[in-house]
């Protein structure tokens, strides 16, 4: 028994050797990919820490959540149009998208922003607004720099900087609807349609 047992144990290292290996390859072959994501895990910890400290409810971290999800989403969708890689301008996009989730951790739950240096005013009272709008600003380097490269041409660049205007002009026009705010279901919709932009980006 002592045999088999030590056996199963040798196999079992083994295997878990293996998987580390096969981790620690994938993350030598994709730093920018696994930068993000290693980020995303450790929002979506804060995001339950919080929760559990009763910084925030549970429909903002439901909320946070579901961005960060989306940002892995798009961040996987990126991976697919570039043979499983991202590139850098890619990373700068959904690092701008984290840090924007990142801002709203630990806001307390009635809802007021925390203030940082970085954070103007209207950042703090727009948070949603702010999330979109650096979105599309972040979308639109993005493809200056698709175009500098050689991958998107001028007449797929113009028309994908007039979906973002669009896009642009919707957040506004919401705004307008609420006292110059915009509701979550408003963000998601929002967010759905840049997302539909984003994939397009380096085609």
């Amino acid at each position: 028994m002592s045999i088999k047992t030590a056996t199963a144990f040798v196999l079992l290292a083994g295997l878990a050797g293996t998987a580390l290996a096969t981790e620690t390859t994938w993350e030598k072959h994709h730093p920018r990919r696994d930068q993000v994501n290693d980020r995303l895990e450790n929002q979506d910890k804060r995001i339950d820490k919080e929760l559990k400290q009763g910084e925030i409810t549970s429909t903002q971290a439901a909320a946070l959540h579901k961005d960060d999800h989306a940002i892995r989403q798009e961040e996987r969708d990126m991976a697919s149009m570039d043979g499983g890689h991202i590139s850098k301008v890619d990373q700068r996009a959904l690092d701008q998208q984290e840090n924007s989730v990142g801002k709203q951790i630990g806001r307390p739950a009635n809802g007021k922003p925390v203030a940082t240096p970085q954070e103007t005013k209207w950042e703090q009272r727009h948070p949603r607004r702010d999330e979109v709008n650096d979105r599309l600003e972040h979308q639109d380097q993005r493809i200056h720099q698709q175009v500098k490269d050689g991958d998107l041409s001028r007449t797929q660049a113009t028309a994908l900087h007039q979906d973002d205007q669009k896009i642009r002009q919707e957040e506004r026009d919401m705004a307008s609807l609420d006292d110059g705010h915009i509701s979550t279901v408003d963000q998601q919709a929002l967010n759905q349609q840049e997302n539909a932009v984003s994939k397009q980006i380096g085609h």
